[in-house]
């Protein structure tokens, strides 16, 4: 009796203890312990509490905690994290319900800016588009394999290839480097590429992102249904001479290799590059840029970013007739003691033009210099300035003609031992040329080159002349005839992190307005550049879970298998584009043959124009502000429809062996293409039963052309079974 007793004891006080518990509700309990493991006391929680009416605030002030609202028994608190354990133990609190956090701009008033909830609902569409049968490709560092954003809502995973062109193991097929990665098992095993970086991570997640495990919608990138095929790049030190000698062939490469799985699984995909250098003519006649007007096409289409450099005076244009100028190449940042940089100067077709490098002290005074070399003596010298104990080392190479554009060039590198005491510059001289130069030794660690006139403190001299903003697009494919270039507004100045605590950005940005750091055109051939601009002053997108953040611009979080996943808000043109590539992967949904040139047309057409933007296009904002749901409403209206009775009826559709028509003309002619527009059969004079084993299973194109000349076109899936 008294072992039953006790027993009996037992579970009262268990059922009291598990009572207390459940005063904080399932999402308070996960939320508190997220926010334990971040071990910061001074973060704050927002939430809800219901109390009975013997309850005293007083209670509430004691553990720090302030009440906002008190709707009857209902009361809205800001609790310091450290407190609410301790709401457990207060007599007349009943319960205590953290609120949702704030979910990303991204998913909010950027999507209502462009729209691209309009597409995501089906309005006066007739279905809801979210990139369904699409690839998406981001060529990037820093993926998170794992991370919930890349899997659908049932738990699979939408990653179809990975290839580490960074690491070794099995190469993909045509290829002799790098490791593929082919299966679940094999991003579950790899986990990251690179566990330093996170930017590829965000790329991919705002351009197909699947939102939050859980929270329906929230965090949602553009094109959320679509599959995704990621390379990791090939990618050296944080310098872009090593970025220029490796990424050239690696952008190549990835690129291919992304249109080629699309191509084997019959689906168009778009791909995003969120990377750029200066290194070139800026022309669209580079050899990656040539190389991107062979990869793309029908179903085959890149995004590019504009480049982070509308603020920096890395450009320099010069006409010269028979004259000289001189400029002073500096870091934004105070430099290292030692700095190495690398400068690309360009001259106008058929002409020449000659460089001399100099050494200044900080009294703005010449202490050494080089011979002038020339364009067209084809140069490939190394050689040393020195002054005191002091040098300065250089390569420099030119070329009398390039063999896409004719001009002359001429690309130097050097090394200054003592860049605190010496300062580099250079004089230019021509009989005749428009020159073009860029100051492309971006490092992380120094800042933007640019080109000055003068030192600090030191008057301007005669003829030096200053660096500035335009013909910033980046050399990373931004500037090709074949892609679309984009660049970024300002979408959000001020947010609310997970915490409930506002984030602001700055007092001189205006919201809509062009983000001060997006890149300006022309092209030096003049076309307008960038071509677009999106949401790309601070959006929302999930970060990798290997990489340490600043807790407060945390938006959202979860844990999954023991691991937290942060959902972030940053900037840049690198943001920006992944909104068009997913916006662009919803038009290929709508039209799969959609060419590079169709589809920037329509983005263009479609644009949002407003006071802010004033009249486009311009080398700021192109041609304005994307509108995803009017561009895809263009796209929609030239896209294949399925024909209706009583034109034609095609059956079975899908099919396994043969079609039959069912139609009262006669078909003159009958074509089948692939998703690639490959022509796989044609007939003339056809018959209405088309026998079709020859074909692989997937989605193609039925062209019939009748006798009067009318096209009729749908689209038919071949399957393994009837």
């Amino acid at each position: 009796m008294k072992s039953f007793l006790t027993i009996i004891i037992s579970i009262v006080l268990l059922s009291n203890t598990i009572a207390q518990q459940n005063k904080l509700s399932p999402l308070t309990r996960i939320y508190l312990a997220k926010n334990k493991s971040l071990a910061k006391d001074a973060i704050t929680m927002r939430a809800l509490i219901q109390v009975d009416n013997y309850f005293h605030q007083s209670l509430l002030t004691n553990l720090g905690i302030t009440v906002q609202t008190k709707a009857g028994n209902i009361w809205s608190i800001t609790a310091p994290i450290y407190s609410i354990e301790k709401l457990n133990d207060l007599d007349g609190l009943q319960y205590v319900e953290a609120s949702f956090s704030a979910m990303p701009l991204m998913q909010d008033t950027d999507w209502i800016a462009t729209k691209t909830n309009l597409v995501h609902q089906g309005v006066d569409l007739p279905m809801a588009y979210k990139g369904d049968g699409i690839i998406v490709g981001a060529i990037d560092i820093g993926f998170d394999y794992n991370n919930p954003a890349f899997f659908d809502a049932n738990g699979n995973c939408r990653i179809k290839r990975v290839w580490e062109q960074n690491k070794t193991g099995k190469a993909p097929t045509g290829y002799n480097y790098g490791n593929e990665l082919t299966t679940v098992a094999d991003y579950k095993t790899a986990q990251t590429d690179r566990p330093t970086d996170g930017h590829g991570t965000m790329v991919a997640g705002i351009a197909a992102g699947a939102g939050i495990y859980g929270k329906g919608n929230a965090n949602r990138g553009m094109a959320p249904n679509a599959d995704l095929v990621l390379v990791a790049l090939n990618y050296g030190t944080e310098t872009f001479l090593d970025d220029k000698n490796t990424a050239g062939p690696a952008f190549v490469d990835a690129i291919d290799y992304i249109f080629k799985y699309a191509a084997s699984q019959n689906k168009p995909a778009v791909i995003n590059i969120s990377w750029g250098h200066h290194a070139g003519p800026h022309d669209g006649t580079s050899l990656l840029d040539k190389a991107i007007e062979n990869l793309t096409g029908a179903g085959k289409i890149l995004v590019n970013a504009a480049g982070n450099e509308g603020k920096q005076l890395l450009h320099l244009q010069q006409n010269l007739q028979n004259d000289t100028f001189y400029t002073i190449s500096n870091f934004t940042r105070k430099p290292k003691p030692k700095e190495t940089n690398t400068v690309n100067f360009w001259g106008a077709e058929n002409t020449d033009f000659a460089i001399q490098i100099r050494m200044l002290d900080t009294l703005q005074n010449q202490v050494a210099q080089s011979v002038f070399y020339s364009a067209s003596g084809n140069v490939n010298a190394s050689n040393y300035l020195y002054f005191g104990n002091d040098t300065l080392s250089y390569t420099i190479t030119s070329s009398a003609k390039n063999v896409n554009n004719n001009k002359p060039e001429i690309f130097i590198i050097y090394e200054n031992t003592n860049c605190n005491k010496y300062y580099v510059s250079f004089a230019i001289t021509s009989a005749n040329t428009v020159l073009h130069a860029w100051n492309c030794g971006y490092e992380w660690n120094k800042g933007y080159p640019q080109f000055l006139t003068n030192l600090k403190n030191q008057p301007v001299k005669a003829n030096y002349v200053i660096g500035n903003n335009q013909y910033t697009i980046g050399e990373s494919g931004s500037n090709s005839k074949a892609s679309i270039a984009v660049g970024s507004y300002n979408s959000n100045l001020n947010w609310t992190n997970f915490w409930g605590g506002t984030k602001s950005i700055d007092a001189i940005s205006q919201k809509d307005t062009i983000t001060g750091f997006s890149s300006r055109g022309p092209s030096t051939d003049n076309r307008i550049k960038p071509d677009i601009t999106a949401p790309g002053y601070f959006v929302g997108g999930p970060m990798s879970s290997f990489t340490p953040l600043d807790i407060t611009d945390i938006t959202d979080t979860i844990y999954l298998n023991g691991t937290r996943y942060d959902w972030v808000m940053s900037a840049g043109t690198s943001f920006a584009a992944p909104c068009v590539a997913g916006a662009i992967a919803l038009m290929l949904q709508a039209d799969r043959m959609l060419t590079p040139a169709k589809a920037l047309a329509m983005i263009k057409n479609s644009a949002r124009v407003d006071a802010k933007t004033g009249t486009v296009p311009t080398n700021n904002w192109g041609w304005g502000k994307i509108n995803v749901y009017e561009a895809f409403k263009l796209a929609y209206a030239t896209g294949i429809k399925p024909i209706e009775k009583p034109h034609v009826l095609v059956y079975p559709n899908p099919f396994t062996h043969q079609l039959q028509l069912d139609m009262a003309e006669e078909p003159l002619v009958i074509e089948i293409m692939n998703m690639a527009g490959q022509l796989v059969y044609h007939q003339n004079n056809a018959s209405k039963t088309l026998y079709l084993s020859h074909l692989p299973l997937g989605i193609y194109i039925l062209k019939i052309t009748l006798a009067n000349n009318q096209i009729i076109q749908q689209k038919i899936v071949k399957v393994n079974y009837e």
